[in-house]
């Protein structure tokens, strides 16, 4: 797969905004992304980066729109590809699945959601993107979550490859755990109950924030710990500040290395998500709290909630918006030592089996070889 080693596949990738991912900042490249990046070229839209936008909305604006019908085709005629690869559901995927016909080189689809917005915008798009789906090189998703609701959408089961899914890891060194035991005992909070994302509506945190109300009744020494900011920031701290919970501590956006601190020094971490136009596709940071032993929580809603947690094994999943049952799951594992020691361990196993940086790389060297064998 050397090609000369030279970027030989173009990876056309949704525009980035805040409301994409709260881990869309500057950060280092992953050892996945690292191998993935000597052969492929990275290409999106990155005007609106730093502005928490709604993905769909970049394309009504004006460089947005030029973007996806003019720089992108220039762009992946000119770049000489031997083999294009995009996501299933956006419109620069249907550009990118097009112009890789046209130019007949091979194409590789993907999708890690598990259901289709209601927007007009999004029901326009449903048949070209089924179409997209159906007639690629390789169609790929990252979950039986995922592959299921194609099949329902029409797509054959043997059009629909089994992929991986999405990966991320938390590197713990010396200097973290001196760095999460600082934080711990600054906060001075005995038990520590952990989110990071952005704070945004569909995250769920307003639900989490109620059901620690209902926590520190039953176990006054915990403090619930929310990483990560968003335009609900002053909504929730209205909300925390209305409930009188002086120990629900907002610490705004952290450098990687801190985050990793973060992770350390927590007892649980819980994803709260609920279901609105935009649903979670994943969670990686479901994955980072598992990669350094930690039992997880989160809402039926989470992508990647029948992948990775396992009710009573690493964690708990739980109905969205449900805070009597969220805060029971709290309050047992907060209250049974051996049982979040034992889920931790677990939840490390889950990704050390399956859910690695190197089962990432394995995952996409098999679809790139796949798309090679079937050509366009």
């Amino acid at each position: 797969m050397d090609k000369e080693n030279r970027k030989w596949i173009a990876y056309v990738k949704p525009p980035i905004t805040l409301f994409g991912s709260s881990l869309n900042r500057p950060r280092e490249l992953d050892p996945a992304e690292k191998w993935f990046s000597k052969c492929a070229e990275t290409i999106n839209f990155t005007g609106y980066s730093s502005q928490w936008m709604e993905l769909w909305k970049v394309y009504l604006k004006p460089d947005g729109l030029i973007w996806l019908l003019v720089k992108l085709p220039l762009r992946l005629v000119r770049g000489k590809y031997l083999l294009f690869t995009s996501n299933a559901r956006d419109p620069q995927g249907i550009v990118a699945f097009l112009f890789g016909k046209l130019l007949r080189k091979p194409v590789v689809i993907y999708d890690s959601f598990y259901y289709w917005p209601k927007r007009f915008l999004a029901k326009l798009l449903w048949p070209f993107c089924k179409f997209t789906a159906s007639h690629a090189s390789v169609f790929t998703v990252s979950s039986e979550r995922v592959k299921d609701f194609w099949k329902r959408g029409g797509i054959p089961e043997n059009k629909i490859k089994g992929g991986h899914g999405l990966v991320s890891m938390i590197n713990v060194e010396r200097k973290t755990i001196l760095l999460a035991n600082q934080i711990k005992a600054r906060l001075g909070y005995q038990k520590v109950i952990l989110f990071v994302g952005g704070l945004i509506e569909r995250k769920g945190i307003e639900y989490l924030i109620r059901s620690f109300a209902s926590v520190s009744k039953e176990v006054p020494n915990a403090g619930l710990l929310i990483v990560g900011d968003g335009p609900d920031r002053n909504r929730l701290e209205g909300l925390r500040d209305g409930l009188k919970l002086n120990n629900v501590h907002f610490a705004g956006f952290v450098s990687q290395k801190e985050l990793a601190a973060y992770y350390v020094l927590c007892d649980i971490f819980v994803l709260p998500s609920i279901n609105l136009k935009v649903h979670e596709e994943w969670g990686l940071v479901v994955n980072e709290a598992m990669s350094v032993g930690k039992p997880v929580i989160v809402t039926d809603s989470v992508g990647c909630a029948y992948e990775l947690v396992k009710n009573n094994v690493n964690g708990f999943i739980v109905p969205e918006k449900d805070t009597d049952a969220l805060s029971k799951a709290i309050i047992k594992l907060l209250f049974d030592d051996d049982a979040r020691t034992r889920m931790g361990k677990e939840s490390r196993k889950i990704i050390e089996e399956g859910f690695t940086y190197q089962h990432s790389i394995n995952a996409i060297k098999d679809n790139i070889r796949s798309a090679l064998r079937q050509g366009s």
